[in-house]
């Protein structure tokens, strides 16, 4: 097709894009829908698409174009690690190991959020192809978002960033007249001597300090401070992480193993932010064991993923995410799956917002043999 030729606009192409578009259909199926508009409308010679695979690993989905005008397609499972989403290069080389893209002119487009990417070998449209916002990367990125059997739990990134605007806006405003019924509240306890007078304005004066933790939190998550990056070893900091949360785990009945290949892992980051990161995720499977009512175990496994990544996994024993209403809120801040009184539901969405100032990827798995794991890798 001519470069200069809107894809959409090809005879036949817009009925098609807009069903495929709102249709939700599974991983594969909406990488071969991408793959078929590279190749077909925007002058792509062929298209690879790397997913993860809640098992471990990436399928992979590639669209290729005959010598008669058709396209063929070819699905593979591949080794790999999430991380590798992190790595260009280690994406190309993963590629060029199955012959399904080759060539000079690649480009490599990463989502992830999405626990994706694509690798398009070019055909004649190169403005098309290395443009990050160009309409075939769009449309790629839609139809992975309505994938409907990733068994990967997700953050929403656009629903998350929506609630970001409106939790810092809010939060902004209700601090103030919350700031003045606290004031109110402790000018009136030194000169109240009734003791069920008193005892009223403790408790509203208490619920209004945790409407103001509420806020903070929000607050945070809405507007988290900039890193601050220095060098610092990863595995010391999880280690001084999970020594603070000991004594609270024993008394649940929460046992912590930490494993690691080596005693040191550098990377640059912020060391506020990161460790509150992994105390979060670390508190967060300790309470979903103790709503359980039973004792349990918290498995921290770090790792290096090539040389450029450092990956840290988190499982617990406990009963999993639960329901498909919490498994679908399960990033969202103010959800939470505990009861009432137990978290305020900022553990993940705050981890989501650590990682993402980070450059890293967050994801969970809730295997089937039970528990709950939190993924986690950061660039080295």
């Amino acid at each position: 097709m001519n470069e200069k030729q809107d894809p959409a606009a090809v005879p036949g192409n817009a009925r098609w894009l807009a069903e495929v578009l709102t249709a939700a259909a599974p991983w594969s199926t909406q990488a071969q829908h991408a793959g078929e508009f590279w190749v077909r409308s925007c002058g792509a010679a062929a298209v690879l698409f790397l997913g993860i695979r809640p098992e471990g690993g990436f399928e992979a989905v590639s669209v290729r174009e005959r010598t008669d005008g058709t396209t063929g397609v070819d699905r593979r499972l591949l080794e790999g690690s999430a991380g590798w989403l992190l790595s260009p290069e280690r994406l190309l080389a993963l590629a060029a190991g199955t012959g399904l893209v080759s060539g000079l002119q690649l480009a490599v487009h990463r989502w992830p959020e999405l626990l994706s990417a694509v690798i398009v070998q070019g055909g004649g449209s190169e403005h098309l192809i290395d443009a990050p916002e160009s309409l075939p990367v769009t449309v790629s990125r839609q139809m992975l978002q309505r994938a409907s059997n990733r068994g990967l739990l997700i953050p929403d990134e656009n629903c998350l960033e929506a609630m970001a605007e409106y939790a810092a806006g809010a939060g902004h405003e209700i601090n103030n007249p919350l700031g003045s019924i606290v004031g109110q509240t402790q000018l009136l306890l030194k000169s109240e001597q009734q003791l069920e007078l008193r005892q009223a304005l403790e408790t509203i004066g208490a619920q209004a300090w945790r409407i103001r933790d509420i806020i903070g939190n929000s607050m945070l998550f809405a507007r988290p401070p900039r890193p601050i990056p220095q060098s610092l070893n990863l595995i010391a900091l999880i280690r001084e992480c999970l020594a603070a949360l000991q004594v609270t785990a024993r008394e649940q009945r929460v046992e912590f193993r930490f494993s690691a290949a080596s005693e040191e892992l550098l990377l640059q980051g912020d060391r506020g932010l990161l460790g509150q990161l992994i105390s979060s995720l670390v508190r967060n499977s300790t309470e979903a064991i103790r709503g359980a009512n039973r004792a349990g175990r918290v498995e921290i496994e770090v790792r290096r993923v090539a040389t450029e990544v450092a990956a840290v996994a988190i499982r617990d024993d406990g009963p999993g995410a639960g329901t498909a209403e919490i498994r679908r809120h399960l990033f969202n801040p103010f959800f939470s799956g505990r009861p009432a009184g137990r978290g305020l539901g900022f553990g993940l969405s705050l981890a989501w917002q650590i990682v993402r100032l980070h450059g890293g990827l967050i994801y969970a798995v809730e295997p089937a043999a039970g528990g709950f794991i939190v993924e986690i890798a950061l660039p080295v």
